[in-house]
């Protein structure tokens, strides 16, 4: 159950708040779609109910947990064991597999690598992309790479999953599958939907339309009430999955690497070439002015001020 009591949001740089006391409820289950134009505060309640953002005034209750009560790792769990999010920018780097994609969600969790691998193999299939499992993101098209985002929101079954704008960029048969995947994920815990395109709304769909920073309540139907899923408990990140980290990093990065190292070897070859250049002339310079002098050189040196009473001390 998520119970929003009386929240306000208001930027530093807007006089206006984006968000004006704005109080509802959220059961365990159902499809809810939040509507309104670019600015309405759509994209901020969907961040404050996810547990993105804390600086707001009034009550956000989640389980009958107030969320700004929470200390830094109740955050961080709450984020984990509760949340899903489809997030518009697909979250991932462009030279990475979909593989590598899809296991950062689950890198925390307890299930084995292969557990894994089935668990996203299976989520592939739902969304028409299993044969995408190997491909590169940047092999993807964009319709491709939304399904991969609703992909990462699916595998970590949470009680209420967040999507921004899911069906964008969709043609009208996957919007379809989309949705019917969507309801059917309605079934078992809540979702939350960020739309502008109202045609695309279900009619099983409890819709709340956000004008100035208010709400507004339509298509008001009975959700029902489950007990919310088993929470997931958060596991270390292991070596395995860090390295593969790294790697994935790594490649997506390898011209600026190549080209990096290669200064280096420059940089060291100029420093090392110089320096030798440099003790090459002393040497030089030192072995010239050697072979000038003679043992019958005239060498001037300071005056001794010990010789005194002779007749260099009347010279002076």
């Amino acid at each position: 159950m998520i119970e929003i009591q009386n929240l306000t949001k208001r930027y530093k740089n807007n006089q206006e708040p984006t968000l004006k006391n704005i109080s509802l409820k959220i059961v365990d289950t159902g499809l809810y779609y939040l509507v309104g134009k670019s600015g309405s505060g759509k994209s901020t309640l969907l961040q404050i109910i996810g547990g993105m953002d804390y600086d707001y005034q009034g009550k956000v209750i989640v389980d009958k947990k107030d969320l700004s009560s929470l200390n830094e790792i109740e955050k961080a769990d709450y984020r984990y064991q509760k949340i899903s999010f489809i997030f518009q920018d697909y979250q991932a780097i462009e030279k990475e597999t979909v593989l590598d994609n899809l296991l950062k969600p689950l890198a925390i969790s307890s299930l084995s690598l292969s557990e894994k691998k089935k668990k996203i193999a299976e989520c592939l299939k739902r969304v028409g992309l299993l044969n995408k499992l190997k491909k590169n993101f940047n092999e993807l098209s964009g319709g491709e790479k939304k399904r991969i985002a609703l992909v990462r929101g699916l595998i970590k079954e949470t009680p209420i999953l967040l999507a921004d704008e899911p069906l964008a960029s969709l043609n009208k048969n996957i919007r379809n599958d989309i949705t019917d995947i969507l309801v059917e994920e309605s079934r078992k815990r809540a979702v939350i939907i960020i739309t502008h395109e109202e045609d695309e709304i279900p009619e099983c769909a409890e819709v709340f339309r956000l004008i100035d920073g208010k709400i507004t309540f339509e298509n008001k139907i009975d959700q029902q009430v489950n007990l919310p899923l088993k929470p997931k408990t958060r596991h270390p990140f292991s070596l395995i999955d860090n390295f593969r980290e790294i790697y994935t990093n790594l490649l997506s990065k390898r011209k600026f690497l190549t080209i990096a190292l290669f200064s280096l070897v420059v940089a060291l070859f100029s420093i090392t070439f110089s320096f030798l250049l440099s003790n090459g002339v002393k040497n030089s310079l030192e072995s010239t002015i050697t072979s000038f002098m003679s043992e019958n050189s005239l060498v001037i040196t300071n005056k001794d001020e010990s010789y005194t009473g002779t007749a260099f001390a009347e010279v002076r």
